[in-house]
């Protein structure tokens, strides 16, 4: 998969940059940027570990694709595969330029520039599939399609997707399944597919009845991709669900993660199926969709009254993230463990040490609910982690409304119109309805939509008790109201 390294290396640079690759290749990135930054302070000189470098940072490993070669004479091709959608240039990337700069030769540099290319190309669609109106995918069928011993025969996991496929069809659901989706796709243009059906799912569906399919490259890229999302949190934590027939799988490494298994041999299999996605379906909110979700939700119907700050997010570097990355798991485990206190402590010692650790207010705030510890946590946080606080505040925010939180966020310098927008229109009724004039003045000073500025401000007059107020709100809305056509 990767090009060879100079054999003048030192015994200990080589044995680090194997050590990346099959990290790599094992999807563990931070280990693989890890051995990749300790190869290159041994060996600054090689260009492979500059690109083993570029490749874990984006998250990128690579597949043998056998079915898309470009040619007869060619046994396979290399499908780079992106763990992630990724939010700068991989052709920008400091370490890929350096590796292109330490290049052996013309081929070698070559070489980099065409797999560059292509993982840009990925990023391209993905962005593209993100803009259309694309299907929304309320799920992902993983499957084993054809048979280990012979790849011209479907295997029986194949006929239960499709069979699965047409039902949640045939029942409003949008599923994505290969077979049925992406028969035209190929390459990029395919890794760009399932990159973009992965992160739109809400539930992932195993159908899986041989363990031995879960080694298998293509299934083992699909789910070990959804269960990352799920251990980023960015995926409900019950997601997964396992379709066996007859006999559930014994070997399985994600069990943690899997709350439920259904048996097709049932005769409810397909019913408790349509059940399983529809209590996952628009429950989490894509936190890179998110600006998507607020366009769908509400529209600006005219010109926007005054413009708020943008989102403004602190960059990071890569060695940082990997630092604290640690310390972000060992207070998962806590919490799942349900200890509460010593995770406190081990928060509290780590915000000493860094005071700008988002993820730690997050947690603390997590455990004692105090919004200071969340807005903390926005103040402090990468355009990612804010999407991610953001998104599941907005989901609990809709079960009950928050007005100290609300009007704390709004006041954040980093706060995004696009958020504000999305808190404006969802809670308009509770806020305007409330008896808080200083809640009511907030809302009034972030409304980006002229139209929906004017109605707040003749809703609050016909409200008004008093008949100066009434006054002064008519003469807002008409000192605002746009002008329209005779």
């Amino acid at each position: 998969t990767y090009t060879m390294c100079d054999d003048a290396l030192p015994i200990e640079s080589k044995r680090l940059i194997l050590q990346g690759q099959d990290s790599l290749d094992n999807n563990h990135f931070e280990d693989a940027f890890s051995h990749f930054k300790k190869a290159a302070e041994l060996s600054p000189n090689e260009p492979e570990v500059h690109w083993g470098l570029a490749l874990a940072r984006h998250k990128i490993r690579y597949l043998k694709d056998y079915r898309n070669t470009k040619d007869s004479k060619e046994k396979f091709r290399l499908q780079p595969i992106c763990y992630e959608p990724m939010n700068a240039s991989f052709s920008k990337d400091e370490y890929f330029l350096k590796a292109l700069e330490l290049a052996k030769d013309e081929k070698q540099r070559e070489s980099y520039i065409e797999r560059a290319k292509e993982i840009d190309y990925i990023q391209k669609k993905f962005l593209e599939y993100s803009k259309d109106e694309r299907d929304h995918f309320d799920c992902f069928i993983c499957v084993k399609v054809t048979e280990l011993e012979n790849v011209d025969r479907f295997t029986a996991d194949s006929h239960y997707a499709d069979n699965i496929y047409t039902f949640l069809q045939k029942n409003g659901i949008c599923p994505f399944y290969s077979e049925k989706v992406a028969k035209e796709y190929a390459g990029a243009d395919y890794e760009a597919l399932i990159l973009y059906a992965l992160s739109r799912a809400s539930s992932f569906l195993m159908v899986i009845s041989d363990d031995r399919y879960l080694e298998t490259p293509w299934v083992k890229n699909e789910y070990t991709r959804y269960l990352s999302m799920v251990k980023d949190q960015k995926k409900e934590e019950d997601s997964i669900v396992i379709c066996y027939h007859d006999h559930p799988i014994q070997r399985l490494s994600i069990e943690d993660h899997v709350r439920q298994g259904i048996d097709l041999k049932s005769p409810s299999a397909f019913f408790d199926l349509l059940e399983f996605v529809r209590s996952h379906q628009n429950t989490a909110m894509q936190p890179i969709l998110l600006k998507e979700y607020q366009e769908r939700k509400f529209t600006p119907k005219t010109f926007a009254k005054k413009k708020v700050n943008r989102q403004s997010f602190l960059s990071r570097n890569t060695e940082a993230d990997i630092s604290q990355a640690a310390d972000i798991r060992v207070v998962k485990q806590m919490l799942s463990k349900g200890q509460k206190t010593p995770a406190q402590m081990f928060i509290n010692n780590a915000l000493k040490k860094n005071n700008q650790f988002s993820h730690m207010y997050y947690f603390r705030y997590q455990i004692n609910g105090d919004t200071d510890d969340l807005l903390r946590a926005f103040s402090c946080s990468t355009k990612e982690e804010y999407q991610n606080y953001f998104s599941e505040k907005f989901e609990e925010m809709k079960t009950s409304f928050d007005p100290d939180f609300y009007q704390a966020f709004v006041s954040l310098e980093n706060a995004g119109q696009e958020e504000i927008d999305l808190l404006n229109h969802t809670f308009q009724d509770n806020i305007i309805r409330s008896d808080d004039e200083k809640l009511i003045r907030l809302y009034l000073s972030t409304i980006s939509n002229e139209t929906e500025y004017v109605e707040t401000l003749l809703f609050l007059k016909d409200r008004a008790a008093d008949k100066e107020k009434k006054i002064q709100c008519l003469e807002k809305a008409l000192e605002y109201a746009p002008e329209r056509e005779e």
